[in-house]
């Protein structure tokens, strides 16, 4: 029977949630830096002293191109839900003060 002067008991990792959900942004935006920086690193050491990038045949700078490509797409669209997860991270904090 519900009684207005009853209440439930908060469990005890309640407290802990919004510090928990800021795992989710900082693990989006950590895939997203490491995205960029493998793709730059891997055009750093394809560059030779001259400043020019050097393949062994043409598939596999087709190839490089097109993976480096999907990479960086992903990792541009990866920060839309970056962005909208630190805003639920922030929306739970507000949450828990009150």
């Amino acid at each position: 029977m519900y009684s207005p002067y009853s209440f439930e008991p908060t469990p005890f990792y309640a407290p802990l949630i919004p510090y928990l959900a800021l795992l989710v942004p900082a693990a989006i935006f950590g895939a997203t830096i490491g995205l960029f920086l493998w793709v730059g690193r891997r055009h750093f050491y394809r560059t030779n002293a001259a400043g020019v990038e050097e393949f062994k045949n043409y598939r596999s700078a087709v190839l490089s191109g097109f993976i480096e490509w999907v990479a960086m797409v992903l990792g541009l669209l990866l920060i839309l839900p970056g962005l909208s997860s630190v805003v639920w991270v922030i929306s739970l904090f507000m949450k828990s003060n009150h």
